[in-house]
């Protein structure tokens, strides 16, 4: 299934100079939808080949929307599928300070100094796809917590609970721009998430992105991003590169500080 979706999409790459640029984008979202929507033999690989093809399919969609973006000759489009995938692109103008693209569950808003460069040449396109379908092949992936988030002071969490998966309380999304280093931005790019989805039990949300993996598959990260803001309905992000994004929730085990010294008399005299 995965390759009759890339033969499509290098059917769409030899013909984009014969058909305007915003047709060869529906159409590929178009593509990423059918192929989500009855993913068939998709289902039945295990859970580590569904995170390779994932991984293939948020990496390949990127790098295709990358280069087809430059072509747009500072137009913007915005395009909404049936099945709830959407797709913003803006041309991205000089006297633009910030820049912000909203979709149905997702805000993001991004300061121009961030992404301008001054070898820069050619309009600037940023990009963001919400894949709301590609969530059933996410299914128990892994994460990977960075050092310095779990070193919080005053945190009450224990370790990882690695036997039960994180959460998707989000749509996954992507991020791009057409032309440039975006790995390191000099001002974070904001997120706010709109939960699509709750859950019964409560655990620690994370901001977190795709990380893709030597062998190619991936795995949930929270470096670089870090939570801004949580609330019932939806989580605040802050970022400091693109990649793709979601909001998980995660389980640990609890870890119980002693009481000591005074806290503890307190409570003892309060006891009685």
């Amino acid at each position: 299934m995965l390759s009759c979706f890339f033969e499509r999409v290098q059917n769409l790459r030899e013909n984009v100079e014969s058909v305007p640029v915003q047709y060869t984008i529906q159409n590929l979202i178009q593509g990423v939808d059918e192929m989500l929507e009855a993913p068939r033999d998709l289902e039945t690989l295990p859970n580590s080949e569904q995170h390779l093809v994932a991984s293939n399919l948020l990496t390949g969609l990127e790098t295709v929307l990358r280069g087809l973006s430059k072509s747009l000759n500072n137009e913007s489009l915005h395009f909404s599928s049936p099945s709830g995938t959407e797709m913003s692109l803006k041309a991205l103008d000089k006297e633009d300070k910030k820049v912000t693209l909203i979709q149905n569950n997702i805000k993001m808003i991004l300061i121009w100094d961030a992404v301008h460069e001054s070898n820069d040449s050619g309009p600037i396109v940023v990009g963001l796809v919400s894949i709301p379908g590609i969530e059933k092949l996410l299914d128990k992936v892994p994460l990977v917590v960075d050092a310095e988030e779990q070193a919080v002071p005053h945190e009450t969490h224990g370790e990882l609970l690695q036997e039960v998966p994180p959460i998707l309380l989000s749509d996954v999304i992507s991020v791009f721009i057409s032309n440039s280093n975006t790995q390191n931005l000099s001002s974070p790019v904001k997120f706010v998430f709109k939960h699509s989805r709750t859950s019964e039990t409560k655990g620690k949300v994370h901001c977190v992105f795709w990380e893709q993996g030597q062998n190619g598959s991936g795995h949930w990260a929270t470096r670089g991003c870090r939570m801004m803001d949580n609330r019932d309905d939806s989580t605040t992000c802050q970022c400091t590169h693109f990649s793709s994004f979601a909001v998980l929730m995660a389980y640990y085990n609890m870890q119980v500080t002693p009481l000591r010294g005074a806290a503890f008399n307190i409570f003892m005299w309060n006891k009685f």
